[in-house]
């Protein structure tokens, strides 16, 4: 199978940004939701190790 899409399908030539994964644009956009899915993890985690405190103290 990798041997006909490699011959059949041909090289991705004239596709600008085709191996770099897109426009600057598409891969700053995509870096801003990375940021924000890190962060958003982070503030959960940070919660439930609040819940976990206040249900140890009371």
């Amino acid at each position: 199978m990798r041997w006909a899409f490699r011959h059949l399908a041909g090289p991705a030539e004239g596709v600008q940004g085709a191996v770099q994964g897109g426009s600057a644009e598409a891969r700053e956009a995509w870096k801003r939701d990375l940021a924000e899915r890190k962060r958003f993890t982070r503030e959960q985690r940070e919660r439930r190790r609040a819940a976990r405190a206040a249900d140890r103290r009371g």
